[in-house]
C-alpha cells in the first residue's frame, strides 16, 4: 500500500497551489513541498509577500513515483497525453478534494497540474496565462507556473516564477476572468481597410507588424489602440485579397502613415518589417520603437520572442497555437 500524501493549508484559502507528486522528503514528512523544490517555491512566495501558511498546497498524484518518474503514471508523448489507470483515480480524487476549496485562482505547478486542471500542455508555453480550469463543475481560474524543479537545474526560470506568482497573487482579489477586451477586424473590405487607415494619422502613436509568405507581405495589420486593431490580407487561399488598383491605394495610405515623422511606431522587430518594407516598396519608415529591442535591455537573459514578452508585459494568455 502506497503512502499518500494529502493536502496542507487553510482550505478556505484563495490561492490554491496543485503541483505534481510528493518527492522523497515529502514522502518522509507527509506535507508536500517540503523538499529542495518546495524550499524554493517557499522562498519565492515570502519575497512576494505571501505566506505559505496563508495558501493550500497540494499534488495531482499523492504517491512518490517509484524513482521520481511520473511517467509511471501520466506521459506527454508527441502531442498525446498517455494516462494510467492510477493517474485517472488519482485526478478524479483531486477534483473532489478541490469542490471542498473556494479558491479564486488555482496554481497549476508544472505540466502534469496544468493537465489535470485545463486540459492542456507545453507549460513552457503556457506559463503565465490566465486560463479557465476544466475539472467538475465548473472549474476555476488557473495560472500555470513552471515546476521549481525545473528552475533548480535552470536557474533563469526562477524569474520566470517570480512574475508568474506575482501575476497569481494579483489575480486571488477575484475569482472571474477579466482578460483584455480588443477589437480586432479581419477580412475588411477596401472601403474598411482605407477608412482605418485614414483615421490612424491623429494617432500619436501605432502598432504595426507584416506576415511574410514566399518572400511577398501576406499581410499587415495596424492597431490604433492596444484594444483596437486591423488585420489588412493581400493574399486569402493563395489569391489577390484586393484588386491592383485597390492595393496600390492601400499601400499609398501605408506609406504615408510609416513615413510621418510626428507618428510613432511600435512594432516587435520592427528592424526586419522596416527593413523588408523598403526593400520591398521603398517605404522609409521613420520613429520607430522596437519592443524587442526594449525587452532585450530591460531583461537581456530572457526569451526575446514576443509570445514570451506578451506573458511578461500583458495579460493576454498564450497565442501562439491558434493558428
Amino acid at each position: 500500500m502506497p503512502k499518500l500524501v494529502g493536502g496542507s493549508g487553510p482550505i478556505d484559502s484563495k490561492i490554491v497551489f496543485v503541483g505534481e507528486a510528493p518527492g522523497a522528503e515529502e514522502d518522509r514528512l507527509g506535507v508536500p513541498f517540503v523538499g529542495v523544490s518546495g524550499e524554493l517555491l517557499t522562498s519565492i512566495i515570502h519575497g512576494l509577500g505571501l505566506a505559505r501558511e496563508d495558501i493550500y498546497i497540494t499534488n495531482v498524484v499523492k504517491e512518490r513515483p517509484k524513482d521520481n518518474k511520473i511517467e509511471q503514471f501520466i506521459k506527454f508523448d508527441k502531442g498525446r497525453t498517455l494516462v494510467t489507470e492510477a493517474y485517472t483515480k488519482y485526478e478524479n480524487f483531486l477534483y473532489e478534494e478541490l469542490s471542498h476549496t473556494k479558491a479564486n485562482v488555482y496554481v497549476a505547478i508544472g505540466g502534469v497540474a496544468l493537465w489535470a486542471l485545463c486540459r492542456q500542455d507545453k507549460i513552457s508555453k503556457r506559463r503565465g496565462s490566465i486560463l479557465q480550469g476544466h475539472w467538475p463543475p465548473q472549474g476555476g481560474k488557473v495560472v500555470p507556473i513552471i515546476h521549481p524543479a525545473s528552475a533548480l537545474r535552470n536557474y533563469i526560470f526562477t524569474h520566470f516564477i517570480r512574475f508568474d506568482l506575482r501575476r497569481a497573487i494579483e489575480e486571488s482579489a477575484y475569482p472571474d476572468i477579466r482578460l483584455p477586451s480588443r477589437r480586432l477586424h479581419i477580412e475588411p473590405s477596401f472601403i474598411e481597410a482605407m477608412a482605418y487607415l485614414q483615421s490612424c494619422y491623429n494617432r500619436p502613436k501605432l502598432g504595426f507588424d507584416i506576415e511574410v509568405v514566399n518572400e511577398e507581405i501576406s499581410c499587415i495589420s495596424i492597431a490604433r489602440t492596444p484594444y483596437d486593431c486591423m488585420s489588412i490580407p493581400f493574399v486569402m487561399e493563395g489569391r489577390d485579397y484586393f484588386t491592383i488598383d485597390q492595393e496600390i491605394a492601400i499601400w499609398q495610405e501605408i506609406a504615408n502613415i510609416l513615413e510621418t515623422p510626428s507618428i510613432e511606431k511600435v512594432g516587435h522587430n520592427v528592424c526586419f518589417d522596416s527593413t523588408f518594407i523598403f526593400i520591398k516598396y521603398g517605404i522609409r519608415s521613420v520613429n520607430l520603437k522596437d519592443s524587442m529591442v526594449s525587452s532585450s535591455i530591460c531583461y537581456p537573459d530572457f526569451p526575446k520572442g514576443l509570445d514570451f514578452v506578451t506573458s511578461i508585459c500583458t495579460r493576454e494568455p498564450y497565442y501562439k497555437d491558434d493558428g
